[in-house]
C-alpha cells in the first residue's frame, strides 16, 4: 500500500485489461510507467496521488476527461509516440490537471497546437507531428506562462503563425524550437520575447534576415544566448551587421552551413 513507483512497460496491457479499481489501494503512488503496451485510451481509476504518468509508444487515439478527472497532482504527462490528433482530445480533457507542468505530445498526428491547455503548463513538446497552425491566443490563459515550446519537425509556414499566436508567452518563454519546418522568414513574433534564451530556426526555407527580426532596440537587457539558422537559404553576407546584436554569447550564433540556392532562382 506504500508503493511509490510502478513500472509496467513492455507488456500487452490495454484499457480493457486494467480494472478501474486496480490502482485504488495505491494511495501514495507517485510514478506510473505504462510505455510499450497496447492502450488505445488512458486507463480509468488512476490514483489521485500520481505525479508522473508515462504512457508513450502505445496506440492511444483519444484522451477522455473522465480518465484524468482525479489527477489533480499530476505534474508530468508523456503521451508521445501514439496516434493522437486534435479530434481525439476531449474539450475538457486537461481541465482537472491543476498541477501539470510538462506535457509531451511528440510523435503523434496533430495538425495544430491544442487549445484549452492546462493552465499551469510550463513545457509543451510537439516535435514530429504535422502541425501547420498555431491558433490565435492559444497560450493567453497560461499562468505563470509557458517556458519551453518545442515544435521541431512539423509543417509550420509563416501563414500558420498569426500575429497573436504567442500572446501570453512573451515574458515567460525561454526556449522556442521551430527547426525543421517550412518557414520562409523569421516569424515576426520573435523580437517580442523578453526572456528568450534559445531559438532554433535551422532547416527551414528562410532567405532573409530583416534588421529587427531577432533583436529590437526596444528590448533592453536581452537574455538570448543561442540562435540556430543553419541549413536555410540565407546569403550570410547580406545579413544586417546588427541583426544579432542582442546575443549575450558571441559563440551562440550558428549560420553555417546553408543550403544551396535553387538553380532557377
Amino acid at each position: 500500500m506504500k508503493l511509490l513507483n510502478l513500472e509496467l512497460e513492455e507488456n500487452t496491457l490495454h484499457e480493457g485489461s486494467v480494472s478501474s479499481e486496480a490502482f485504488r489501494p495505491l494511495e501514495r503512488l507517485l510514478s506510473l510507467q505504462l510505455d510499450n503496451n497496447r492502450f488505445r485510451s488512458l486507463p480509468l481509476g488512476l490514483p489521485p496521488s500520481l505525479q508522473e504518468l508515462e504512457i508513450n509508444k502505445n496506440l492511444i487515439e483519444e484522451v477522455r476527461e473522465e480518465a484524468l478527472r482525479g489527477c489533480i497532482h499530476l505534474k508530468v504527462l508523456d503521451l508521445s509516440h501514439n496516434l493522437l490528433h486534435e479530434q481525439g482530445i476531449d474539450a475538457y480533457a486537461w481541465a482537472h490537471l491543476k498541477s501539470l507542468e510538462t506535457l509531451d505530445l511528440s510523435h503523434n498526428q496533430f495538425t495544430s497546437v491544442l487549445m484549452n491547455l492546462p493552465r499551469h503548463l510550463r513545457k509543451l513538446t510537439l516535435d514530429h507531428n504535422n502541425v501547420s497552425h498555431i491558433p490565435a491566443f492559444t497560450f493567453r490563459h497560461l499562468r505563470p506562462g509557458l517556458q519551453s515550446l518545442r515544435l521541431s519537425h512539423n509543417a509550420l509556414s509563416n501563414n500558420g503563425i498569426a500575429r497573436v499566436s504567442f500572446v501570453g508567452t512573451y515574458r515567460s518563454l525561454s526556449e522556442l524550437l521551430l527547426d525543421n519546418n517550412h518557414l520562409g522568414e523569421i516569424p515576426r513574433c520573435v523580437r517580442e520575447f523578453k526572456n528568450l534564451q534559445v531559438l532554433r530556426l535551422d532547416s527551414n526555407w528562410i532567405r532573409l534576415v530583416r534588421k529587427w527580426a531577432v533583436c529590437h532596440p526596444r528590448n533592453s537587457g536581452s537574455t538570448l544566448a543561442s540562435v540556430h539558422l543553419e541549413n536555410n537559404l540565407l546569403e550570410v553576407e547580406r545579413i544586417p551587421p546588427d541583426a544579432f546584436s542582442c546575443l549575450t554569447d558571441t559563440q551562440g550564433l550558428v549560420l553555417f552551413p546553408q543550403r544551396e540556392q535553387p538553380s532557377n532562382q
